[in-house]
């Protein structure tokens, strides 16, 4: 078996499709006693981290996908997180232009009140009252 084909077995296995079945309390404890010995296509949620197990299980429901169908889902899946992720930037690019603006914007009003302070001060120093 290819190394990709250990990934997709490993990628359906794991549930990362949208097949996948809570267990009710009651299994999840009799799974939490069991852990070592589950039946076929009950899996345990594993934490954060990805290394300790929780006392949550699930079941996958419909395993039946050829590896040509699991690579299609990851490719738009895959494609779909690309879009999301240029659109959360162009985001981000709209935020960073709005602000540089107002700050030319402010820049250029401080400059105008600096010169029309000082065009005041100027003359004020030259008036002879």
């Amino acid at each position: 078996m290819s190394t990709v084909q250990d990934y997709l077995k490993s990628m359906r296995e794991n549930a990362f499709g949208e097949n996948k079945e809570y267990c009710t309390p009651e299994e999840n404890a009799y799974f939490l006693k069991n852990a070592n010995n589950l039946p076929d296509g009950v899996f345990q949620y594993m934490g954060v981290n990805g290394n300790v197990p929780t006392k949550r299980f699930y079941r996958i429901l419909d395993t039946s996908m050829t590896d040509e169908e699991f690579k299609e889902l990851m490719i738009h899946r895959q494609a779909r997180s690309l879009q999301e992720q240029t659109e959360l930037l162009k985001n981000i690019s709209s935020k960073v232009n709005f602000f540089f603006v107002a700050a030319i914007i402010g820049l250029c009003i401080a400059g105008i009140s600096f010169l029309i302070t000082l065009t005041t001060c100027a003359s004020a120093a030259l008036s002879p009252w």
